[in-house]
């Protein structure tokens, strides 16, 4: 009985160790854990380190391309310049001897823009190229090819003007004309698709006769980026487009299936009214064709900006093959060159009575 009860603590002090042998394994074993852990998470960070460096990184809400060390971050390829108000005349400095040859202009009405091309290192205009203009000119941007080689200086116009380029002293001197300063007779042709090439057609012979042509297509986005009610629409831009420019009359010209002129008989026009001008556009169009027959009737369907116009002002919708195509042995001419025809005669001869009735 006593062997038994002394034998009863052995028993408990060898189970105690046990467990203390057991539990220091696991503390052992967690540790070596975290162990691993730790450096796996470093093996981890490590690596995503070089990977994200050869990544693109995002910054203010744009994303960049890759930026090797040492390597120098590409040069911008368009950026504002800013404008000295100054004088009545646009100013552009050129760099040391640039020369007529090097510099050309193209205005883009429909859009209010005038573009001067050089062939210069753009490092000029980077690095202060001046550039002074009156209030007309709203902004100026000016922008390189990928090459280096060729800089377009853009300037916003605040509406139409006729430009003229000159060199004087190293500068770019462009003196702006409102259009009825330059021309007696203006005529906005507002065109649809189908009459483009025949629209520009008609405007070289017209200006011949010294009537000057300023046309619209369907994309015209004259101050389409202004805040007003008329920036919005396309009828928004070709309204301002008509109101800044101020031309003596309008043709809206669309291809038909037929010849026939459109005229508003609810506006009443002092000295030459609508009718008048499309049965004499009518009249001249059989003609040009060899046709004994013309039509010319009011128009009963939705005017729009047309009925708003207080100066002549029709629609032509006109038929045949009337676009020019880059191989001429493949298009017949013969509608483009009639048409364009029948329209400078009428046009011409409509200034002719308008002037007879002033």
């Amino acid at each position: 009985m006593n062997d038994s009860k002394e034998m009863t603590p052995d028993k408990k002090v060898a189970v105690d160790v046990k467990s203390e042998k057991t539990e220091d394994a696991h503390k052992a074993l967690v540790k070596r854990t975290s162990i691993a852990i730790s450096a796996l998470s470093l093996l981890a960070l490590l690596g995503m380190g070089i990977y994200l460096e050869g990544r693109a990184v995002v910054l203010g809400g744009g994303m960049h391309p890759p930026v090797k060390k040492n390597e120098p971050v590409e040069e911008l390829l368009a950026w504002d310049m800013d404008i000295i108000r100054e004088g009545d005349e646009i100013v552009i400095d050129l760099p040391e001897n640039a020369g007529s040859e090097d510099i050309s202009m193209v205005s883009d009405h429909e859009s209010g823009k005038l573009m001067v091309e050089l062939a210069c290192d753009p490092d000029y205009y980077r690095e202060g190229g001046r550039i002074t203009a009156p209030d007309a000119i709203v902004s100026a941007e000016c922008s390189c090819d990928e090459a280096g080689e060729t800089m377009t200086i853009t300037l916003s116009e605040d509406k139409v003007y006729e430009s003229t380029l000159s060199l004087e002293g190293g500068r770019a001197i462009i003196s702006l004309d409102e259009p009825g300063e330059v021309y007696d007779n203006i005529v906005v042709v507002d065109h649809d698709e189908g009459t483009a090439s025949l629209t520009r057609e008609l405007a070289g012979k017209l200006l011949a006769d010294g009537i000057k042509v300023y046309a619209m297509g369907p994309d015209c986005s004259y101050k389409a980026g202004e805040d007003t009610a008329r920036g919005i629409t396309r009828e928004g831009s070709a309204r301002a487009f008509i109101e800044d420019i101020r031309p003596d009359m309008v043709l809206f010209l669309r291809k038909g299936s037929t010849d026939i002129f459109y005229y508003n008989d609810r506006i009443y026009l002092r000295g030459y009214g609508n009718d008048e001008l499309a049965m004499r556009m009518a009249r001249d169009l059989a003609y040009e064709r060899g046709e004994a027959t013309a039509s010319a009737e009011a128009y009963r369907g939705d005017k729009g900006l047309w009925s708003e116009l207080g100066i002549p002002a029709v629609i032509g919708e006109v038929s045949g093959v009337l676009e020019r195509y880059e191989e001429p042995d493949n298009a017949d001419l013969s509608d483009i060159d009639k048409v364009s025809s029948g329209l400078r005669r009428g046009i011409c001869y409509a200034f002719r009575d308008m002037a007879g009735n002033k």
